[in-house]
């Protein structure tokens, strides 16, 4: 009688997963208890003038710079959560999965790292949120297609989509003062972090199964493709 198999919990995409847990405990945490302090003090990249409440990025303060990467870490109201959170948790396992967590974890930092520089030097507007990394995301899903000389309408369309969501967002902080061209600053600079995280999966090849699975599929073929003899055949041949 075969063993009914049981359900295991993986920790499929421990970059991802981590990520998008330490940002939402981050979030509630500073919603319900800390009123919003934290993410304000800590996981806000200043811009280049004092805006909404926020002072211009200091050159001279060291925690400045730190805000550089962890702005991505921190998010500006549930919205954002959600919408983040909904586009990195539906591609980001499978390519956590494609090129290994290292290499995930490269390109998210490295879209981080742009994202807050950029808005540093650039931006009009204080910078919250993962934006980044969802552009890198996107254009990892475009690449993939671009491997197979294929072009993903998909792909565009949620791209599009994002930059819509994009632009809404800074209108709102602006104070919904229209469509001003300096609105394009902040959006244009998380598509380059993005594209910046993502140009990995040009030069990365996907990773490859490990040695031992390779082995066991090799030994599963052999045992069903060799000849079978029973063991009666192997005595009345060994007599003769």
């Amino acid at each position: 009688m075969a063993k009914k198999s049981k359900l295991r919990f993986v920790y499929d995409s421990p970059v991802v997963s981590t990520f998008v847990i330490v940002c939402a405990l981050l979030f509630v945490t500073d919603v319900f208890f800390l009123k919003g302090k934290v993410v304000s003090s800590f996981f806000t990249c200043p811009g280049t003038k004092k805006s909404a409440g926020f002072d211009a990025f200091n050159f001279k303060s060291a925690l400045d710079y730190v805000k550089i990467f962890t702005h991505i870490f921190g998010n500006s109201a549930w919205e954002n959560l959600f919408v983040n959170f909904a586009f990195i948790l539906v591609s980001g396992p499978v390519f956590e999965e494609k090129y290994g967590s290292v290499y995930i974890f490269v390109m998210c930092l490295t879209a981080g790292i742009v994202s807050g520089v950029l808005n540093a030097c650039m931006s009009p507007f204080a910078s919250t949120g993962a934006a980044s990394i969802v552009f890198t995301m996107i254009f990892l899903s475009m690449i993939t297609a671009f491997s197979k000389k294929t072009f993903s309408v998909s792909s565009l369309l949620i791209l599009l989509l994002y930059i819509g969501y994009e632009f809404y967002c800074v209108i709102k902080l602006s104070g919904g003062g229209g469509f001003k061209a300096v609105l394009l600053v902040p959006v244009c600079g998380d598509l380059i972090a993005g594209i910046c995280g993502s140009l990995f999966g040009f030069f990365v090849s996907p990773k490859k199964k490990s040695s031992s699975s390779a082995k066991t599929v090799l030994q599963e073929k052999e045992k069903y493709s060799a000849p079978a003899y029973s063991s009666d055949e192997t005595v009345v041949g060994t007599l003769n």
